[in-house]
């Protein structure tokens, strides 16, 4: 039953990548096989560990459900919630292990699934505006239903069911609802929402930092094993794993950087402001000593001084840039994020790929791929759930054509965000100084390349990209500014250097 909605819900996406025009009712379809496909996996044999906990777990998602529905919340409202609850997972008992499950952002997508099928969810226009908008849209739904049409011939169907319904799914859905209020709302909103991420990184940040003062931790036992023995002391705030949270950090230290820029009144109270949540962000996201999260932040910075075409801070940028990557790739310092046997399992999964070249283990199937590849070579089993780099990660699960496909995602959402930056930037510079500092649209294409360059650079020594609905959120942002511009009439001729867009 499970793979049946599975493959149904992969038929459903890629007809929303084919037949844009159709994309209202087959969204509405792929929700409703998201939701089925979560059901009928919950009240399988022995998948729940604790029938009470679940039982009183979803009856608290339903009445959630009905109160966030009955209370009749803007899109807007919802999308900040949405943001707000980006990296709330809640730990549940599930299959005889613990996991931690994004909760609250189900429950609020369940919220907007009902405004979508009910009309009260935004609808711009009928069709994206902008061959590169179409394909962009294209490459991310259709590597989405390549993922879940996987489940067919997956190493460890269970596995990629569980991911499949709790990740790529849901986030797929996340994606096009984000991308849609993106591309019609008000402009003074996206403050709103922005305000609301920014507030969401501070509070992450103060917890690490609390951790770090007090020297104690949250969820992780390996973190907490290893800061015993080590002289450093990692955080995780309220997250699982110090990476993932110094990856969200970047992307609010980004976001806030383009708010600080965007209002060009340089009042004493808005710098200090400012430069305190910079201070907060900065400081939260050192203690994690996740270097791939500095050689992201290193990457995004560079992307936006480019944009802004600064070039000696660009040069600067560069420079620290690539001295994080000689850190990288030297196992040297007090954290070894490049260390030998991390490139040992970047090769083992190579060496995967290229043993399943066409369609790859399946999604969230490496775990069981690679011990069948060890034992296949005379070894013991052995466990790893990913091979610490995205690209490798997704060609052993998805093959060569989901790789393509993942490439050109993120290649054509970064034309989006490229073409909306540039707008972006010479309407400021065409408008100068204004007393109605808020009323212009805030640089969202700023945050969407800086932010895709973080991810990438990230993901190229840790994996989890595409389980992470930040990534999503980025990548609405990115298309959805660029569909923005065009809905409004904006011709990509107008944002060559140079041109002013009134």
């Amino acid at each position: 039953m499970v793979d049946l909605l599975l493959v149904a819900a992969a038929l459903l996406l890629a007809g929303t990548a084919l037949a844009p025009r159709h994309a209202r009712p087959l969204r509405i379809a792929t929700a409703a096989c998201w939701l089925g496909g979560v059901a009928a996996l919950a009240m399988g044999a022995g998948y729940l560990a604790d029938v009470a906990l679940a039982t009183m777990l979803a009856g608290a998602a339903a009445l959630a459900v009905v109160v966030l529905a009955g209370m009749r919340l803007t899109p807007t409202l919802l999308v900040a919630l949405v943001v707000l609850a980006l990296s709330v997972r809640l730990p549940l008992p599930v299959a005889g292990e613990t996991l931690r499950l994004l909760v609250p952002l189900y429950v609020v997508l369940v919220v907007v699934a009902l405004l979508d099928a009910t009309g009260r969810w935004p609808r711009p226009h009928a069709t994206p505006h902008g061959l590169l908008v179409v394909l962009a849209d294209a490459a991310i739904l259709l590597g989405a239903a390549a993922a879940c049409a996987s489940v067919l011939w997956s190493h460890d169907p269970d596995a990629s069911r569980g991911q499949l319904l709790l990740t790529v799914l849901p986030f797929v859905l996340l994606y096009q609802w984000l991308r849609r209020w993106w591309a019609a709302c008000p402009t003074r909103h996206l403050w709103i929402v922005a305000g609301a991420g920014i507030a969401a990184g501070v509070a992450l940040a103060t917890v690490g930092i609390v951790q770090h003062a007090t020297e104690t931790l949250f969820w992780n036992s390996k973190v907490i094993t290893a800061n015993a023995v080590s002289p450093t002391f990692r955080v995780n705030g309220w997250m699982w794993d110090p990476n993932i949270y110094g990856r969200y950090l970047v992307l609010a230290i980004l976001l806030t950087a383009v708010a600080v820029i965007a209002v060009r009144t340089r009042s004493a109270a808005w710098l200090a402001g400012g430069a305190a949540t910079l201070g907060v962000l900065g400081l939260g996201l050192l203690y994690s000593w996740s270097l791939s999260s500095f050689l992201g932040l290193a990457c995004g910075a560079l992307v936006l001084l480019v944009l802004l075409r600064s070039r000696l801070q660009a040069l600067v940028a560069l420079l620290v840039l690539a001295g994080l990557v000689a850190v990288l790739v030297t196992p040297v310092g007090p954290v070894q994020v490049s260390d030998p046997g991390r490139t040992r399992l970047a090769v083992e999964g190579v060496r995967i790929a290229a043993d399943n070249p066409v369609l790859g283990v399946g999604f969230g199937a490496f775990e069981t791929a690679y011990a069948e590849h060890r034992i296949a070579a005379g070894r013991a089993p052995g466990s790893l759930r990913s091979p610490h780099n995205e690209l490798v990660s997704v060609a052993a699960e998805l093959g060569l054509g989901g790789l393509l496909l993942h490439m050109a995602a993120g290649l054509l959402a970064l034309g989006c965000a490229g073409v909306a930056a540039r707008s972006a930037r010479d309407r400021h510079a065409a408008r100068g100084r204004s007393r109605h500092e808020w009323a212009l649209p805030l640089p969202t294409g700023w945050w969407a390349a800086g932010g895709i360059a973080a991810i990438t650079a990230h993901g190229m020594f840790y994996a989890g990209v595409t389980e992470d609905p930040a990534t999503w959120l980025v990548l609405a942002a990115a298309v959805g500014s660029a569909d923005r511009l065009r809905a409004r009439g904006v011709g990509w001729a107008a944002m060559r250097p140079g041109a002013q867009v009134q």
